[in-house]
């Protein structure tokens, strides 16, 4: 008895095996048309598997930020960008965020500041990296090969000389480490408080878009690999789409 072809790659591989030789069709030009090998044909759905499973999950899923309402508040959106940077973070998607970040950095001071930590990296939200009550940083990330700031903006404007006290404090605290003191905002643009002397490379001017998109790209692997792993972890799913949540969020702003 005739076995049942229950895949769309067999059923299409058995239609093309029995067309009819000699029969062509063409198109409006007058050429023939092509039928790809059945194998190709297989090997494109069996391709499409993982991210078909990533789009199903992410079409549905709950967006705990929006119900929160976590809006625009610039430390509750510190906090979840801090908990993002951490590589050992809940989020499941390792230094990759970290490492997205890092890159800019790196491109944007040819080279200077390091494109990746070795042994550790520390992250921490609202400290005062010297101990100077006057200068509350949002985001401080201190490492083996690196020492960063981040000044997060959303509706806020700057204090006086903020950027430059803040350079300040990263001198003190970075020692022999490159340093940066990145100024992250919803438009992208350069800090007006930082000084003359500061150099830009210490002084990146990042949008929140712009971060959202090099996250996009760093954690696109590993969650498809989350959401099509068996048996599929609810725990991890769930850290994981937090996590692509506030990415979405973090480009709206």
């Amino acid at each position: 008895m005739e076995q049942t072809q229950s895949g769309l790659a067999e059923k299409l591989a058995l239609f093309f095996q029995q067309w009819p030789k000699g029969l062509n069709i063409s198109d409006d030009r007058s050429n023939p048309v092509l039928f790809p090998e059945p194998d190709a044909l297989q090997h494109f759905f069996t391709a499409l598997n993982k991210p078909l499973l990533a789009i199903r999950h992410y079409s549905f899923r709950f967006d705990p930020w929006h119900a929160g309402g976590i809006g625009h508040n610039e430390v509750r959106n510190s906090t979840l960008l801090a908990w993002l940077l951490d590589p050992a973070g809940s989020h499941g998607f390792g230094p990759g965020p970290l490492n997205a970040l890092l890159k800019i950095l790196h491109k944007r001071s040819e080279g200077k500041f390091p494109a990746e930590f070795k042994r550790y990296c520390r992250v921490q939200v609202e400290t005062n990296p010297t101990g100077d009550s006057r200068n509350r940083v949002d985001i401080e990330m201190d490492s083996d090969t690196f020492f960063l700031l981040i000044e997060v903006k959303i509706r806020a404007g700057e204090q006086e000389n903020q950027m430059q006290r803040y350079c300040d404090e990263a001198v003190a605290r970075a020692g022999i480490r490159p340093w940066a003191v990145v100024f992250l905002t919803t438009h992208g643009g350069a800090s007006q408080t930082a000084g003359p002397n500061v150099l830009p490379e210490h002084i990146p001017a990042i949008s929140w878009r712009q971060l959202a998109l090099a996250f996009d790209n760093a954690v696109a692997d590993t969650y498809q690999e989350i959401t099509s792993s068996k048996p599929l972890s609810n725990a991890r799913l769930m850290a994981a789409c937090s996590a692509i949540s506030f990415i979405d969020h973090m480009r709206k702003l």
